[in-house]
């Protein structure tokens, strides 16, 4: 790590640092941290965290948090990375840098859609759709590592999926809940 760091002790360290800076750490953490909380809220679901919480620690998640997680923090992180886009200034360092700095930042964030395609391909069902729902959902094992523990966790999920079908005038507004938070 030391030969590695010597190139910021160069003429042009400093340059070099500021385009990783910005193109390495300021707009790739942005892009990611946006398709971090988009599954986190929509594709896991928000419905599913606050289960999780509630049979880790016995609490139960009030509405606040299942805004914040489900709408507030995407819409501020995806507020912050458009504004950065549209303020968007090249740095004052050699063109070349600049354009090693796009391509920095395009090797981070093409990893995304190749992983997703990765994960979608190695599915077990088949057909093009059911192996993309199978993507976005959580394994059979995920769950507690304990098998007694996990019995119990899917016991709980159960549970609020009958809870949810005994009332048949609630479907709509629940088929609208569950596509926002579930």
């Amino acid at each position: 790590m030391c030969c590695v760091s010597v190139v910021y002790l160069g003429p042009g360290g400093l340059d070099l640092l500021d385009v990783l800076d910005t193109y390495g750490a300021k707009y790739v953490t942005l892009t990611l941290a946006l398709f971090e909380v988009l599954t986190f809220a929509w594709v896991y679901g928000v419905d599913r965290i606050c289960r999780d919480i509630r049979f880790m620690l016995r609490r139960e998640t009030g509405l606040f948090w299942r805004a914040c997680w489900g709408v507030g923090a995407p819409l501020l992180i995806a507020f912050i990375l458009l504004v950065s886009f549209i303020s968007y200034v090249p740095l004052k360092v050699p063109p070349e840098y600049n354009v090693a700095g796009w391509i920095l930042y395009a090797v981070a964030i093409v990893q995304l859609p190749l992983w997703a395609i990765y994960a979608i391909l190695t599915q077990d069902e088949k057909g093009y759709r059911n192996r993309m729902q199978a993507a976005f959902r959580p394994s059979k094992s995920w769950g507690p590592e304990s098998d007694t523990i996990r019995e119990q966790y899917h016991q709980l999920e159960e549970e609020v999926v009958c809870a949810a079908s005994r009332y048949p005038r609630r479907r709509l507004v629940q088929c609208l809940y569950n596509r926002m938070f579930h």
